[in-house]
């Protein structure tokens, strides 16, 4: 069953008072939809809801699937990990996000010497890490594009 009578419904207590440092200009709530076992990431599309308002925001999941017989192709040639094929420190499940986020933490740590704050409550599994501050701005903003890659451990 499906339709706005069947979704989720939330109520959002929030308090301006409480907002500081927000990157637009408005009083509401920012809204990310994403897998469980995926990293929000703050560049893909989101939702801002403003006070007082109720909202209504559809969903269309997508499903990638793979077969067997792709599994038995080189990573190079299908530009691809299968969950099994690699463990990754941060999360419990292999996803593309996932290891570019972890890429994106190695470079940081071995080339700045800290941890973005976005990713300091993920990187525990690294033991006790510098957080990056105002003092690393530059390193960071150096090095940003360093650490994409359009495929995750393809050279592994």
């Amino acid at each position: 069953m499906n339709g706005f009578q069947s979704g989720l419904e939330l109520v959002i207590n929030n308090n301006p008072a409480d907002y500081f440092a927000s990157e637009i200009p408005s009083v509401g709530v920012k809204v990310l939809i994403h897998h469980p076992y995926k990293f929000p990431d703050l560049s893909l599309p989101s939702h801002i809801f403003e006070m007082n308002t109720n909202n209504l925001l559809g969903i269309n999941p997508e499903m990638i699937t793979a077969t067997e017989r792709l599994k038995s192709m080189p990573v190079r040639n299908r530009k691809c990990l299968f969950p099994s094929e690699k463990k990754l420190n941060m999360f419990q499940r292999y996803t593309r996000r996932g290891c570019l986020m972890e890429c994106r933490l190695a470079m940081t740590l071995k080339v700045c010497k800290c941890v973005p704050f976005d990713l300091h409550s993920q990187s525990y599994s690294y033991g006790s890490l510098k957080v990056c501050g105002l003092e690393d701005l530059s390193c960071l903003n150096h090095n940003r594009g360093d650490s994409t890659t359009p495929i995750p451990a393809a050279n592994e």
